[in-house]
């Protein structure tokens, strides 16, 4: 990565003086989604007062995952994974799930989103997990153009009904 961006891997114990960082870039990431018409009925709207909380409690569990790029002390791009435990899911047992992912428009083309995705699969080899899997809104073509450009497959489509 170019050195006008910084990575950092976020813990329990540096997460004090990111977190903040973490909430504004995550802001942006669900009004992206907003404007871009890629949320559902179940997705928090940004003019609710959404409880970023939740990201705090992931990244405090030690089966996750969290790393965030700064460019000029602004931050640009982060990536949270979690890791499940299912051996029903794939039959392999214990895998990883990129929960979020977002680059700011700004930056995207760098290469910081797979640099991210390749960080996160390094991680996950260490704690000998298998798969990584993630889960794209069927809407959100780039996105998947993306994920399908640095390897991964479709593996199923979920669907629902609005009853």
């Amino acid at each position: 990565m170019q050195s006008e961006f910084q990575k950092i891997v976020i813990t329990r114990d540096n997460l004090s003086e990111h977190l903040e960082s973490l909430i504004s870039i995550s802001k942006k990431f669900w009004e992206f989604y907003l404007v871009e018409g890629y949320t559902d009925q179940y997705d928090p709207k940004p003019t609710d007062s959404v409880n970023f909380g939740y990201m705090e409690d992931e990244i405090r569990d030690e089966e996750s995952y969290c790393e965030i790029v700064y460019k000029e002390g602004r931050p640009v791009a982060f990536l949270i994974g979690l890791f499940e435990d299912n051996s029903l899911y794939y039959n392999l047992g214990k895998f990883g799930l990129i929960d979020e992912l977002f680059v700011d428009e700004q930056v995207r083309g760098s290469g910081i989103g797979k640099e991210l995705v390749e960080d996160f699969i390094e991680h996950c080899k260490a704690k000998n997990v298998a798969v990584v899997t993630l889960n794209a809104r069927s809407k959100n073509k780039k996105a998947i153009e993306f994920y399908e450009h640095i390897g991964f497959e479709v593996d199923k489509i979920r669907m629902f009904k609005k009853i």
